[in-house]
């Protein structure tokens, strides 16, 4: 192979075109576009946070295919009733009905490196995205932070 390019020219090219192209690319994958409001209204009271429209988040109410909102729970904690925690969540459920109430479901999911796991779930009275109602939805309460350093703390699939 003959070129009557330098070599020296040709690797220092070859580097910017790499430099040039991995901040295109870094760029491009950054959740910016798919960033929302969430106003998540619960019996105690409601919260607004920073959510981000997966679309790969397929994740639905397995009693009325309505989708979930996975949320971290420390974002939710000041509204969260005294039997929920995300980190047992069979014992929650336990503990939910034990007090009577049934707002407390179990939410199965799969995920990278979980075949089969369940997330607390507690029904919302109304979830609000970019000022548009969804209505009632489940609230899957996630026991660690959803966001990949990206500043969002609830996770709902690309509607």
């Amino acid at each position: 192979f003959y070129s009557p390019l330098d070599v020296r020219l040709l690797l220092l090219l070859f580097v910017a075109c790499y430099f040039v192209l991995s901040l295109f690319f870094r760029r491009l994958g950054q959740h910016r576009g798919g960033l929302c409001r969430l106003k998540i209204t619960l019996d105690r009271g409601s919260v607004s946070l920073t959510g981000l429209r997966d679309t790969g988040h397929s994740l639905t109410d397995p009693t009325d295919n309505h989708p979930v909102v996975v949320a971290y729970w420390q974002a939710l904690s000041g509204l969260l009733p005294v039997w929920a925690d995300p980190a047992d969540p069979i014992q929650s459920v336990k503990r939910c009905h034990t007090a009577g109430s049934h707002q407390a479901r179990l939410v199965p999911y799969r995920a990278v490196g979980v075949d089969c796991g369940m997330l607390l779930a507690v029904r919302s009275r109304e979830v609000v995205v970019d000022g548009k109602p969804l209505g009632r939805l489940l609230i899957a309460l996630s026991p660690t932070p959803v966001d990949d350093g990206g500043g969002y703390q609830a996770l709902i699939g690309g509607m």
